[in-house]
């Protein structure tokens, strides 16, 4: 699931990587939320990134989950609803290239 659509992105000297999956509702995704975390801590390590994170879109919903993990200094800062630690909510946001990605790298270079 971590691999579904993965692609690193590098802001400065930050390397993370990011990927996507779409559901129809978030309830399987909440009882999974530790094996999430567990899956992108070794894709962190293997790829010697600073942070993973896993941005899960309700299609049915428009609406996106983002699931980080790394060095939270880097990502903690995110203009999102924080759900949990390291979980963000996004409504509206469906679209990592065009509406994610543009915010992750702002606020990483800014």
């Amino acid at each position: 699931m971590v691999n579904a659509d993965f692609k690193v992105f590098e802001a400065g000297l930050v390397k993370f990587g990011v990927s996507q999956i779409e559901v129809t509702n978030f309830n399987q995704i909440s009882e999974r939320l530790g094996e999430i975390r567990a899956a992108l801590r070794i894709v962190q390590e293997q790829k010697a990134l600073t942070f993973t994170a896993l941005m899960i879109t309700d299609i049915v919903e428009n609406n996106s989950l983002l699931v980080c993990v790394g060095e939270a200094r880097y990502y903690e800062r995110l203009p999102f609803g924080k759900r949990a630690d390291g979980v963000w909510d996004m409504p509206g946001v469906v679209s990592r290239k065009k509406q994610l990605l543009p915010t992750m790298l702002g606020m990483l270079q800014g």
